[in-house]
């Protein structure tokens, strides 16, 4: 309600490290399942991408001979990339770009969150109190109302075993 009376005020919203963190479960715990839906498939297919390049036998080989010119003294520089052509280099930072896509999902869903649970809130209540007689408007909102934590629990779970599998099977 702080935070809401804030947004109501002032017009704009702070960061939330919770929507930072969670990403996608955030917005599904909270019942917006198109935005939880749209951040959770990012952020999982960001992970699989990164975690299928780098099992890669060509990533690896490329990041074997990186370790090994790293170890004989040579840096590892845009202008300077071990002698690996521009199809190894962009293959040996997808990884690391799949990542960033991941990070920038973070960073939009802390930005958002909550000005977007704001007016889905509002939207959510004025449509319960135009369509239920004022008797039961307190019992609507309630069962109406509240946080979805099983879905959350369930994909933050899916994250895990997606996370952590590969380590798993190698």
């Amino acid at each position: 309600l702080r935070i809401f009376s804030f947004i109501n005020k002032f017009k704009k919203s702070r960061f939330n490290f919770s929507a930072f963190i969670l990403s996608g479960i955030y917005f599904l715990y909270r019942k917006m399942y198109g935005l939880g839906v749209l951040f959770s498939a990012l952020v999982l297919g960001s992970m699989v991408g990164s975690a299928y390049i780098s099992s890669l036998p060509a990533w690896k080989s490329i990041y074997t001979s990186i370790l090994q010119a790293q170890q004989s003294g040579q840096v590892l520089s845009l202008s300077n990339s071990f002698g690996l052509s521009p199809t190894e280099f962009l293959l040996f930072l997808s990884p690391l770009l799949a990542n960033a896509v991941s990070l920038i999902v973070m960073v939009i869903s802390g930005l958002i969150a909550n000005k977007c649970y704001y007016n889905h809130s509002v939207k959510k209540i004025k449509n319960i109190k135009s369509t239920t007689n004022k008797e039961l408007l307190n019992e609507a909102l309630e069962t109406k109302g509240g946080v979805n934590l099983p879905i959350a629990i369930s994909v933050a779970f899916a994250f895990l075993v997606v996370n952590y599998l590969p380590m798993f099977l190698m």
